[in-house]
């Protein structure tokens, strides 16, 4: 009787054994599935932070080939200021000091016209807008330049002429000083036809 209770006691000790085990590994089980979520969801993650660095590094190369472009576009598409641009399009040619102004003024142009472009970039409609301002600009300014050379050749000879029963010229010099002040832009303008002759 004794071992009949002993194994009954022993049997119910299994059972409870038994189903402590059985709750440790369901929960082992449970814990080991929620263990397979989290990787995968942390493989997930990890996809997306890669993604996100990729993405940053495109965004990082495409904002510094924007600066380059921009810093490139500056340095090869330098714009007149707005009093050069004045200058050009309405020029005073008869004052020490207009014509101190136009000078500087068409040399800028002139320099800024002249740099030269990279081929690729010839299609930028920034490129070909800034090229076609300058030649209009030039071509202003040539036209005024025409014009008032053209008045002071006439008002000069109308005043150097010696008078009718004279047989003696006008001095050189004098006329060579008058037209001292007006050398810069006949260099201008040999400079500005030279290229378009090339062209």
């Amino acid at each position: 009787m004794a071992n009949i209770q002993s194994i009954m006691a022993s049997e119910q000790q299994v059972a409870a054994l038994m189903s402590v085990i059985q709750r440790a590994v369901d929960e082992i089980s449970a814990v080991e599935e929620r263990l397979e979520q989290y990787d995968h969801a942390l493989v997930a993650v990890r996809q997306s932070l890669k993604e996100m660095g990729r993405e940053k590094s495109k965004m990082e190369v495409t904002q510094r080939n924007h600066h380059e472009l921009l810093q490139t576009l500056d340095s090869m598409l330098p714009d007149l200021s707005t009093r050069d641009r004045q200058v050009l399009s309405d020029p005073d040619l008869t004052t020490t000091v207009g014509l101190r102004e136009a000078c500087q003024a068409a040399q800028s142009l002139l320099r800024l016209s002249s740099t030269s472009v990279d081929g690729n970039l010839q299609q930028m409609a920034a490129v070909a807008e800034q090229k076609k301002l300058f030649e209009k600009l030039k071509a202003r300014f040539s036209q005024a330049v025409y014009r008032q050379m053209n008045n002071f050749f006439v008002h000069m000879g109308n005043d150097g002429a010696p008078p009718v029963d004279s047989l003696q010229l006008p001095s050189h010099s004098s006329q060579h000083l008058k037209l001292q002040p007006y050398s810069e832009l006949m260099h201008w303008t040999k400079a500005v036809d030279n290229r378009q002759v090339v062209r």
